[in-house]
């Protein structure tokens, strides 16, 4: 029986005041060159890693849901986390939308859980690529034409969420293009697929000591900076 780990969202309430994603390397030692400088050759792998900054939370929503996420991640919980409005991705007004406040229903009203739906541009996969590929082909008509180095973008593939620092984009000349990105893939991707615009992690926390942080005058609760690495699920 395949084992299905159980994933946790991360509550929005707690968005961060910064946050970095990083796509972690790894790399084999090359040696010296004659100037004396060492040399590292870089090779695929490596994990996703994120580190979020908080500012206080000041709601008593904030609270509850810092105390239950901070019992979450001491507990090695994996948490999916979205990638919230930054500079590492790609700007809502290049893909015709809004990052805020998010699509209600129809009679606008919020979903059950008091949320909006959030919004959620994609592309479309035009070819096969492999799990374990550091290149895929996209169609780069429309929304994808924004897509630039450095920009953060994502996969929903099985069930699971997996997020990519985009490292190259080379056109083909008939509307596609062939985008390399870090880490390689962890799912194949089959013609119909999505790339997805606004992506989100599955993580699990490697600090979450320090994360703990305070409780000032036992009325508003501040987090440490958390630190997050990828989950291979």
């Amino acid at each position: 029986m395949t084992y299905a780990p159980t994933i946790y969202d991360w509550r929005k309430v707690c968005a961060p005041l910064n946050q970095v994603v990083r796509a972690g390397g790894s790399s084999d030692a090359g040696g010296m060159t004659l100037g004396g400088a060492s040399v590292q050759y870089p090779r695929p792998g490596g994990r996703i890693a994120l580190t979020m900054d908080f500012a206080t939370f000041a709601t008593v929503e904030q609270n509850e849901a810092a105390s239950w996420t901070i019992s979450r991640i001491m507990a090695g919980a994996l948490m999916r986390i979205p990638i919230f409005r930054s500079v590492q991705l790609v700007p809502a007004g290049d893909l015709s939308g809004s990052d805020e406040p998010g699509i209600p229903w129809a009679n606008g009203e919020p979903w059950a859980n008091y949320e909006n739906w959030a919004w959620n541009p994609s592309a479309y996969i035009p070819a096969v690529a492999l799990k374990g590929a550091e290149t895929f082909t996209l169609s780069t008509n429309g929304l994808a034409s924004a897509l630039r180095i450095g920009h953060l973008v994502g996969f929903h593939i099985d069930g699971y969420d997996f997020a990519h620092v985009v490292m190259e984009i080379d056109p083909n000349g008939d509307g596609t293009s062939e985008v390399t990105v870090a880490p390689p893939l962890r799912r194949s991707l089959a013609i119909g697929d999505r790339m997805r615009f606004r992506p989100t992690i599955i993580a699990t926390c490697i600090n979450p000591d320090e994360v703990v942080g305070t409780f000032q005058y036992r009325r508003r609760m501040q987090f440490g900076q958390a630190r997050f690495v990828e989950a291979l699920v």
